[in-house]
């Protein structure tokens, strides 16, 4: 039986005719990971040691088919068989639960597949430095993402909004915004994540003060108080009545739990993070209501996901994290008067043939496409789509398509002429993205868009056109209605 589930799964990877990912670990982050891909019609192949894991992946009835086989994923035939080496391969991911697994994976893809991207969880340093020394494209640390995370809340704690917003999946509705205080933090756990906190807050001059059970834990502050953080009395020591947050960050989910519970008995106008490190404790996490939880699975996957999907969101977040409050607020403000309460639709592209057919033979024609005509309307050029452009990147460098300025005004970078070969991020509504598809892709449409008039292709079909009334014309480049906006064009 072994063998015929082996045989039909190494066929099924073989017949693949579109690009798709090596999924190794199908935990709660290879879940979310999956699901986040298939929203992108993107295909998988999962691997995963434990077989009640891959039954699962039977039972999701994704619309779209992802082979999935029991094994061993350190292991370099399981790997080939996986699609290692098949040419529409274009990543493999690393989330499984074993560290070393995972660096074994690295170093496999490495070896016999130089040129593949390799996605690495990596919860220890030395893993994280032994998988950059032979090139590994990303290493994913959840601990070291929520602590840069949390830094980002307490100082800008709009831009992290923003963030959190554009990187939802579809259908999220708008995130709660969170505003840190500044004062007495106690941290409940210096393990991996503690640690990793820690060293932000302290990189920000906060007061922490230190809860461990274990003495022998490595750079343990010499003001750390012993004990779990679950009695009061050692609650009581580290100064929790004047305290304005705490963190619970052990890597048991009942001591996390039960040290929310007895720090807001002493004191209720505590800020909470919480720890939690299994999925199915979800209701009782809701329960204590935290201000911020810190779910690994969660995290890896949505981390993950933007970098397979939407790489250039990376980018944005990574420019935009030391922008004032004030230039995230005016983007905000644009989007929710854009989209509904739900996640806006985030989306890029790169001006080449495959994408940008009707740009490129405007370019080749010497003629100047700016920003301004993707983001009109294609029905009507005096109204502007509903989307943002958010990035550009031309020739390696990147820079913010919007600035702040002191009069207050955003400044969207319309007159911008687009190159060959530049890639974009927009945010808006979908039915914007779809729209834009004709500015990028039909010529006609564009030449409209360009000129502010709406003209036949040859002197013959323009006579033949004013005969008839303007029937060609109109065939030639029908405008979609509002009932075809959602809807791709043909």
């Amino acid at each position: 039986r072994r063998a015929i589930t082996e045989g039909r799964f190494i066929r099924a990877v073989k017949n693949i005719r579109e690009p798709f990912f090596i999924i190794c670990g199908y935990g709660d982050a290879g879940v979310a990971l999956v699901r986040g891909l298939v929203e992108y019609n993107i295909r998988s192949v999962i691997l995963d040691d434990n077989q009640l894991a891959i039954d699962n992946l039977t039972m999701e009835n994704h619309p779209i088919s992802n082979p999935g086989l029991c094994g061993d994923a350190g292991n370099p035939s399981t790997l080939i068989h996986a699609g290692l080496q098949h040419p529409n391969c274009t990543g493999i991911v690393a989330i499984t639960s074993e560290n070393h697994v995972n660096l074994k994976i690295a170093l496999t893809s490495k070896l016999l597949n130089p040129q593949l991207p390799a996605t690495c969880r990596a919860d220890f340093y030395s893993i994280e430095a032994n998988m950059k020394s032979f090139g590994t494209k990303h290493i994913v640390d959840p601990f070291d993402i929520f602590a840069t995370r949390f830094l980002t809340t307490l100082n800008s704690p709009n831009i992290q909004f923003l963030h959190d917003w554009l990187c939802a999946q579809r259908g999220d509705s708008i995130p709660d915004l969170i505003e840190p205080p500044r004062g007495l933090w106690i941290l409940c756990g210096y393990g991996r994540f503690g640690r990793a906190m820690y060293k932000r807050m302290r990189s920000e001059r906060l007061d922490i003060v230190v809860i461990e059970a274990s003495p022998n834990v490595s750079n343990l502050p010499k003001d750390s108080i012993l004990g779990t953080g679950t009695e009061a009395h050692t609650l009581r020591n580290a100064g929790i009545e004047s305290a304005v947050g705490i963190i619970a960050g052990t890597d048991d989910d009942v001591n996390n739990l039960s040290i929310i519970m007895t720090a807001k008995s002493i004191n209720r106008s505590l800020f909470v993070i919480a720890r939690q490190n299994a999925h199915d404790n979800q209701p009782l996490f809701d329960k204590v209501s935290a201000n911020l939880t810190m779910k690994s699975s969660d995290i890896i996957a949505n981390h993950i996901r933007i970098l397979l999907t939407t790489p250039l969101m990376t980018q944005f977040k990574d420019q935009s994290r030391f922008k004032p409050n004030q230039w995230a607020c005016i983007i905000i403000s644009r989007l929710v008067g854009m989209v509904t309460a739900e996640a806006p639709s985030v989306w890029a592209l790169t001006i080449d043939e495959d994408n940008a057919g009707a740009l490129i033979s405007a370019m080749a024609q010497k003629f100047e496409v700016k920003l301004s005509h993707l983001l009109q309307d294609p029905r009507q050029s005096d109204h502007p789509l509903y989307c943002i452009p958010l990035l550009l990147e031309r020739s390696g460098s990147s820079t913010t398509s919007f600035d702040y300025n002191q009069s207050g005004k955003l400044l969207p970078g319309e007159d911008t002429v687009l190159k060959r070969g530049d890639q974009l991020l927009f945010c808006g509504r979908d039915s914007a993205r779809q729209l834009m598809e004709w500015n990028l892709q039909h010529s006609p449409t564009l030449d409209y868009l360009m000129s502010g008039q709406d003209r036949t292709q040859s002197l013959a079909l323009h006579w033949l056109d004013k005969k008839l009334g303007g029937v060609i014309n109109a065939a030639s480049n029908p405008p979609p209605t509002d009932s075809d906006s959602d809807r791709l064009p043909r």
